[in-house]
């Protein structure tokens, strides 16, 4: 039996993100093009990690050995990119009990102090995570992370230090794909580190059902992709929980989106004229 882009995406074997799913598109293809008998070898051989599939696994997607090796290889490439364990593993992204009737806003957890080796971050600069509650596209409530990147010499205003809200692009559909779970944030070199460089202090969203998996009654949460006003939520409300959390912050911040995040950035702007948040400067 062929296995297929969405057997790999769906299939309980596999939690791959976008740019890993088509890594090991390309790894399989190249394997059949090339010669169906020999495996491919991955061009760095030293991933910090060395999963392999199960013989049931196997079977149950149905692929022979040489697409087991090309799968094996784009899923330690994606393991090896991770800040740690697997979120399934993480005590940062379970969700405390009894939490579930919070209020959109409210913090549910603080990790200030995070490990900042365990990340590619620029010198001098801090990371903490939060998990607060946010609102789904319904007006229901679900638990989501963030993570905050602090300067080493931040600008200051009037009331504390300035804060910009990072909306990322498209990173996947499951919970691994939260960026605040990812070495580089995703990002690496780009915004959010040209942001903190520059003195701000980034305040970054991994959005619903992305970091956080998991709520409180132990259902599964899944990843509204695109709904870009259930995303421009995840934003104000980390904001507003960051703030919460962390007094130093001004009260006044503003969005900046890429790609998806762009849409979530325009959506937080039409939030804003319907909902007003008090210290929301623009887009």
């Amino acid at each position: 039996m062929a296995i297929t882009a969405s057997d790999i995406m769906y299939h309980p074997c596999f939690c791959f993100s976008w740019p890993t799913l088509l890594l090991a598109a390309s790894l399989s293809h190249l394997a059949f093009t090339q010669s169906p008998d020999t495996p491919l070898r991955p061009q760095t051989n030293d991933f910090n990690s060395s999963y392999h599939l199960t013989a049931s696994q196997q079977e149950a997607a149905g692929i022979d050995e040489v697409l087991t090796n090309n799968v094996e290889v784009a899923l330690n490439f994606e393991r090896s990119n991770w800040a740690g364990g697997s979120v399934s593993e993480l005590d940062f992204y379970r969700v405390p009990s009894n939490t579930s009737r919070a209020a959109a806003g409210t913090i549910l957890k603080v990790e200030a102090n995070v490990n900042s080796s365990a990340f590619t971050l620029p010198p001098n600069t801090a990371i903490s995570r939060i998990m607060y509650q946010t609102e789904t596209l319904n007006g229901g409530v679900v638990p989501a992370s963030a993570y905050i990147l602090w300067p080493y010499l931040p600008r200051e205003m009037s009331d504390g230090y300035p804060v910009v809200s990072w909306a990322h692009s498209t990173t996947g559909a499951f919970a691994e794909c939260g960026p605040s779970h990812v070495r580089n944030l995703w990002y690496h070199l780009m915004v959010p580190y040209s942001l903190v460089l520059q003195g701000y202090v980034v305040v970054a969203p991994d959005y619903q059902g992305l970091g956080v998996g998991v709520d409180a009654r132990g259902d599964t949460i899944l990843h509204p992709h695109l709904s870009h006003p259930s995303h421009a939520n995840d934003v104000f409300y980390a904001v507003q929980a960051a703030q919460t959390a962390f007094k130093s912050l001004t009260k006044r911040f503003v969005v900046v989106g890429h790609s998806l995040g762009g849409g979530v950035a325009w959506a937080a702007a039409q939030r804003q004229a319907v909902r007003p948040v008090e210290g929301y400067l623009g887009t």
